[in-house]
């Protein structure tokens, strides 16, 4: 069988990118397979490397020629070559009580609760907005950036029409609020809402927020904070309570640690160590070493028809029959390739976490 690179197709100005990617699969593709997408202006990166700086976007998935699969992720502490990575996504907000306002079917806002949030950084999180006959769970794939602004108390609210309106906060954030940027005031008597600064804020006494909607109301009750803007993979459906309780998740690849933890699932096996804040792929399928044997009672593979390994504390595996009497909920790592031998334990894996 012939096989051809991608690249190396013919691409006649007529020719449509799906009849290319046809021909291409007729004969079989010579180079990896990449889903998700390299960073502007980024160089690529090996399954072997790492890089303090961001390549990819997290979730970013690579399968290689011979069919192992990888993702890309940042380590949220040390993630060791032989043994399984822990998941440790946060929880960005666990009670986002403040209104949502849905922009539209794609895009959602909410108040930021005093965290600083970089452009795209929860690309591939997710929101999940509660209610009670219309829950919504969308994957967030952009958000804004939005510097850690604390809520502030409302000191002043000066009344007027769209574009006459003010706020004022005794704290300093002036530069914290320049035009263009969203605010959201709550629990306030009659101004909650989503507000878009008209001009930089300044600060003399107090901080001054010119914004362009209208405000309502100059008494003197509520809070400033900044706002997050969630762009969604899926557009929100059927009727949709604007002041629903909201929760948002990072995305899963964003904290990987190496540790014992038995609260926590197992994401895959580094391609090569990593640090905290380091940039690596990790195998979640396919051909793989993991260490064998980390605390349980026999040789990995030892016995015949003991094919079936699992997870145990320290990311080593072991034996299911060796952990399944007491601890039936260990997580499945894959199985034995070949074990010939009744001491060294298995030289290879087939990792079977996430195709």
């Amino acid at each position: 069988m012939t096989r051809h690179n991608l690249s190396e197709l013919d691409r006649n100005i007529g020719q449509k990118w799906s009849r290319i990617i046809q021909e291409a699969f007729t004969d079989g593709i010579d180079g990896m397979i990449m889903q998700g997408g390299r960073l502007v202006n980024r160089p690529a990166q090996g399954i072997c490397a790492v890089s303090t700086t961001q390549n990819y976007l997290l979730g970013s998935r690579l399968m290689t020629k011979d069919g192992r699969v990888f993702y890309y992720a940042k380590a949220g502490g040390a993630c060791k070559v032989g043994y399984g990575c822990r998941y440790h996504g946060t929880i960005i907000w666990d009670g986002n009580t403040a209104k949502a306002t849905v922009l539209n079917d794609l895009t959602v806002m909410l108040k930021n609760d005093g965290i600083a949030i970089t452009e795209n950084v929860l690309y591939g999180g997710y929101v999940l907005i509660h209610h009670a006959t219309n829950m919504q769970c969308r994957r967030i794939i952009a958000n804004n950036a939005s510097p850690s602004a604390t809520a502030g108390g409302i000191a002043v609210a000066n009344k007027g029409a769209a574009g006459a309106g003010s706020f004022e906060i005794t704290a300093d954030v002036h530069a914290t609020f320049l035009a263009g940027n969203k605010i959201v005031v709550y629990g306030s008597s009659l101004n909650d809402g989503i507000y878009t600064v008209s001009a930089d804020s300044v600060y003399a006494s107090s901080t001054t927020i010119l914004v362009d909607e209208e405000v309502v109301d100059d008494t003197v009750t509520g809070n400033i904070t900044g706002v997050i803007v969630l762009t969604l993979e899926e557009p929100i459906t059927g009727v949709f309570a604007i002041d629903s309780f909201t929760e948002v998740l990072s995305s899963m690849y964003a904290d990987l640690r190496t540790g014992v933890s038995e609260k926590q699932s197992f994401a895959g096996v580094p391609g090569t160590y990593a640090t905290t804040n380091e940039h690596f792929w990790v195998q979640t399928w396919g051909e793989c070493w993991i260490v064998p044997g980390g605390g349980a009672a026999g040789v990995v593979g030892e016995d015949s028809f003991n094919r079936t390994l699992v997870f145990v504390g320290d990311g080593s595996v072991n034996n299911f029959k060796d952990v399944s009497n007491n601890t039936v909920g260990y997580q499945v790592a894959g199985f034995i390739i070949e074990n010939n031998t009744s001491v060294t334990g298995p030289p290879l894996v087939m990792l079977q976490i996430r195709p």
